[in-house]
């Protein structure tokens, strides 16, 4: 016995269980994602018996899905009831994925350190049609702040070849104290709580608009463009069925006929109504009883005209007792609530048709620039998520890359933006070609200060300069060397001597062709080069704001290197 402990005990001091120690530390690491577990607790505090009962775990997660369900619903109402609702979810989705200028389809370009994982990568993303049905996924991370799609395979599980829409109201996210687990991160149930199947996180692209922090890092869920809506939206339909309910039992016209009783008095007066009454509004109609034609009273509808005695000399008169040309015009409290709901969506209403608001060009152009930072905010978020969807797509086929090693562009959402950045980086060059001139600061500062560049950046341009510049002036020295020397000529001979300089002004005089220029850059360029440029120059005919913008700094930039 005293054997069998000494070789237990000398076991578990061996370095073999060490090493087993280890192996099991780093597996548990691995399945929660390579993070130390929080010290904080972001969910309520849930006694850990309650996750050994799978059904008690769904239950659990159920519960706190249950709220979700019913702004799904929500958001499907409003989708398909509201238009505005569903113009401002199609402008943002447009905004967002709206492709290249020069490339029609290219929605955002993926550049990776080496080329061949590039190419892996652009074909993978065409074979998927990935840059086509973008536009829906992200309408639906919109409408309902997440959507999840299935990583289908082949045969062979070595290729992404489809992605299959999984319904949000069926999806868990398995989150226990703020941390997904990997190897079962996502749990599809039905509306009773049966789990359907689980899926690692490798195996579903999940993309969120995590735009509330707390709700993302205790359900690993985002939040919907249409979340403010919702009260607003509840408020206006009942305002407009109100009003709907309104104009229909308004739609005749009702009259006030006075009626000349002559002499009579009391109920004699009210008996010689009744009958006037009886005898002018019986309506012929078919008897559902007997089937026939009956000629007795049938009144048109609950509301009945209203018939008035008046005294003998009064005369007789009929008064329109409503007007059903003004019913529904005094309209203001449901545009209130109308507007209220697009204000919510933070989309300008001149993209949803509602422009009337937009009393000036500024006002116009201030809405689209704010617009336009939402729209790259939301493209900031997405793009993490779009790498994570790259790499465990590289992962089926086998090609190890990380999020770090390639970039994700996106094109320009809006020449109006780009414009304004254009203009704010033509007054940093006018800002600091003043301090240059007035000699208040010196390069460095320019460079890094008002040009945003780093030190390693500005010491780079300024060694290029000093390197042209030292160019330059070693041509002007050969030029001089090679000059004649007029120095011993007298003041006779010098003014005899041939006007060179106004020869050359006469050469300057005339100008250049067209075909003498490109000729010159052809031979200047190059060729190849030269092609380059005359497509660069079709591009800057149809954009002649961004032409001119890009002439200014040019000469800017000129009159900064030769000043």
């Amino acid at each position: 016995m005293f054997n069998v402990i000494s070789k237990l005990k000398k076991w578990f001091l061996s370095d073999e269980i060490e090493k087993i120690i280890k192996e099991t530390k780093a597996s548990v690491l691995e399945a929660v994602g390579n993070m130390a577990p929080p010290k904080s607790f972001v969910d309520d505090e849930v006694d850990d018996s309650a996750y050994k009962s799978w059904k008690s775990f769904i239950d659990k997660n159920m519960e706190l899905n249950a709220s979700d369900r019913i702004c799904y619903t929500d958001y499907n109402n409003m989708d398909v009831e509201v238009p505005e609702l569903s113009q401002a979810l199609d402008v943002n989705a447009e905004f967002i994925t709206y492709p290249s200028e020069t490339d029609k389809i290219e929605i955002f370009k993926v550049k990776h350190k080496s080329a061949r994982v590039q190419k892996q990568i652009e074909s993978m993303l065409k074979r998927i049609n990935f840059k086509q049905v973008l536009f829906s996924i992200i309408r639906n991370t919109l409408k309902y702040g997440d959507n999840f799609e299935e990583l289908i395979t082949d045969r062979e599980k070595t290729m992404v070849v489809e992605l299959r829409n999984i319904p949000i109201e069926t999806m868990i996210p398995n989150v226990k104290n703020g941390i997904i687990n990997p190897d079962s991160a996502y749990i599809q149930v039905t509306d009773t709580g049966e789990t359907v199947a689980n899926f690692k996180k490798n195996e579903v692209f999940h993309l969120s608009l995590c735009i509330d922090r707390e709700r993302w890092t205790k359900y690993r869920k985002g939040l919907s463009i249409l979340h403010y809506s919702r009260l607003s939206y509840r408020q206006l339909r009942l305002m407009e069925e109100g009003l709907m309910i309104s104009r229909l039992s308004r739609a005749n016209q009702n009259y006030a006929m006075m009626l000349d009783v002559g002499n009579l008095e009391g109920d004699d007066a009210i008996n010689f109504i009744k009958k006037y009454k009886q005898q002018l509004l019986r309506r012929k109609y078919i008897d559902p009883k007997t089937g026939k034609w009956s000629w007795e009273y049938n009144p048109l509808s609950v509301i009945e005209d209203i018939i008035l005695p008046t005294r003998q000399g009064s005369g007789a008169n009929v008064v329109t007792l409503n007007n059903s040309s003004n019913t529904g015009k005094n309209i203001e409290d449901i545009e209130y609530h109308q507007n209220k709901m697009i204000y919510s969506t933070h989309t300008p209403k001149i993209f949803i048709g509602k422009e009337t608001d937009i009393n000036s060009k500024s006002t116009s152009d201030v809405q689209m620039t704010t617009f336009l930072r939402k729209i790259r905010r939301f493209q900031m978020i997405y793009e993490p998520q779009l790498k994570q969807f790259i790499v465990d797509c590289m992962g089926v086929e086998k090609i190890t890359i990380f999020p770090d090693e390639f970039t994700i562009e996106w094109p320009i959402s809006n020449f109006i933006d780009e414009e304004r950045k254009w203009k704010i980086e033509k007054l940093k060059l006018d800002v600091a070609s003043i301090l240059s001139e007035m000699a208040l600061v010196d390069d460095l500062y320019i460079y890094t200060k008002i040009m945003g560049m780093t030190d390693d950046e500005a010491q780079e341009l300024m060694d290029r300069l000093d390197t042209e510049e030292e160019n330059y002036k070693d041509e002007l020295d050969a030029m001089l060397a090679t000059a004649d020397d007029k120095s011993d000529l007298t003041a006779k001979e010098f003014e005899n001597q041939p006007d060179d300089d106004n020869k050359d002004d006469k050469d300057e005089d005339e100008e250049p062709t067209k075909e003498d220029i490109l000729a010159a850059l052809r031979t200047k360029l190059g060729e190849e080069k030269f092609n380059e440029w005359i497509k660069i120059q079709k591009i800057l005919d149809k954009h002649p704001e961004i032409k001119h913008t890009l002439a200014e700094l040019v000469m800017l930039t000129q009159a900064k290197l030769f000043q």
